[in-house]
């Protein structure tokens, strides 16, 4: 009961403050994770678009260090995606990506010169 209420009060707090003022009134649904794995998780399952997808993560989640945060962002660059900014609402913060611009030249053709 806990949950679908936090969930829910979650959707209700953060509609216009995820996506921004073009979209203040639309409603914008998201899964919430309270641990990494989880995060880890619902970022493997999802089947779309990186700019479709947001993700609400328990601010209890995220170290003093950044060691979690960087494995999130590691697995979403696994996906060729980039992290696009995230928001602080409640006790979450919301995370929103976007697909790659450019992918970097490869280490070695970058210290030979080659770009």
């Amino acid at each position: 009961m806990i949950v679908i209420v936090r969930y829910t009060f979650l959707l209700l707090a953060c509609y216009a403050a995820v996506t921004g003022p073009a979209y203040a009134r639309k409603v914008v649904t998201m899964p919430v994770a309270n641990t990494i794995q989880e995060a880890l998780q619902l970022l493997d399952d999802f089947n779309g678009s990186a700019e479709d997808f947001r993700i609400a993560i328990a601010q209890e989640v995220f170290d003093s260090t950044g060691v979690n945060a960087a494995i999130l962002v590691d697995r979403a660059l696994k996906r060729g995606w980039e992290p696009d900014g995230f928001v602080e609402v409640l006790e979450f913060r919301v995370y929103k990506f976007r697909q790659l611009r450019a992918q970097p030249a490869p280490f070695s053709k970058a210290i030979a010169g080659n770009p």
